[in-house]
């Protein structure tokens, strides 16, 4: 999924596959690994990190697809309507900015693991985050959440029964 603002920059983001490919159940079993490319003014980095769960990325998925709908009053994530994810792992979060019909501005925080190289990792036991702020066409938004949720049914959630 290419997240991609009017402005030339981007986050990408793949599901690699499994974090454990051979466990089959459902603690360990559902990390996936998520492979993060971004172009930003600052620079340029990239890692590979198990960042989302099998659940988390679904929500991610339907997230920017409602967000950029304009349906987010309807959108229930986990008994509450919110304009920023987090996650269980929080090297990755997402926020709404701001919302037209046509643009959704959403700021995405990388922390931690997903720190690019010039970000020093901790300072005195506080973690700084890096902050992407991509102002995307909503129509483009919607394309690629589907296209994240079509990957996504690649990597069913596993030791559910």
């Amino acid at each position: 999924m290419e997240l991609k603002s009017v402005t030339g920059e981007y986050v990408r983001l793949d599901i690699l596959d499994y974090e454990f490919p051979d466990i089959d159940n459902s603690l360990d079993g559902n990390w996936l690994l998520i492979k993060c490319e971004i172009h930003c003014e600052k620079g340029d980095w990239s890692f590979i990190d198990p960042s989302l769960t099998v659940e988390e990325a679904l929500i991610l998925g339907k997230w920017l697809k409602v967000i950029a709908e304009g349906k987010l009053a309807i959108f229930n994530q986990r008994l509450r309507r919110t304009t920023t994810l987090v996650f269980s792992e929080p090297n990755l979060s997402f926020s709404v900015i701001s919302k037209n019909k046509l643009f959704t501005e959403i700021g995405i925080s990388f922390t931690l693991e997903s720190l690019p190289p010039w970000k020093e990792k901790s300072i005195d036991g506080i973690y700084p985050e890096e902050i992407v702020n991509l102002k995307i066409p909503n129509k483009l938004l919607v394309r690629n959440a589907v296209k994240w949720l079509d990957r996504l049914k690649l990597f069913p959630e596993r030791g559910l029964a």
